[in-house]
């Protein structure tokens, strides 16, 4: 009887986290973005090419991250699916594909226009945001969520 009730606590808290998880994946892309927009957009000036801007498809654009949570396992992972700015696609070295890793690590820019491209400048924020999502969002919804379901 023992093992049966723990399992059901254990089943209980499991579920509620994973809801924790999915409800607040709409938050997740919202951190991610601010986070793309405060360290990398504002602390670098673009030199020749105009940003898509909050809606845009870019990195600051929350539409561009992909939020999955895996129920079972308890993980939730975040993908910056943004690509490269279809405006400048018939420019030199312009990259049509996902853009994240280039500018994270500073390596694969080809695209000729730009200063920052030239620098090869590694502008990573992903890790940063990610951390300030669970330290500051999920946990404590998680930890008040506990509370209400275990009492205390």
């Amino acid at each position: 009887m023992a093992d049966l009730e723990f399992n059901s606590i254990l089943f209980s808290i499991k579920n509620e986290i994973a809801h924790q998880m999915i409800k607040y994946g709409p938050a997740c892309r919202t951190v991610f973005a601010t986070h793309a927009e405060n360290e990398v957009l504002d602390a670098y000036n673009p030199t020749v090419y105009e940003r898509r801007g909050p809606g845009g498809g870019g990195i600051e654009d929350e539409r561009s991250y992909e939020v999955t949570v895996d129920a079972q396992e308890l993980t939730m992972t975040i993908e910056s699916t943004a690509t490269g700015n279809p405006l400048y696609e018939k420019t030199d070295g312009w990259d049509p594909g996902y853009i994240t890793d280039i500018i994270e690590s500073g390596d694969g820019y080809n695209w000729k226009h730009s200063e920052i491209y030239l620098e090869k400048l590694p502008r990573p924020w992903m890790e940063e945001a990610g951390n300030d999502f669970v330290d500051n969002l999920l946990m404590p919804m998680i930890d008040i969520a506990m509370k209400q379901l275990l009492g205390g």
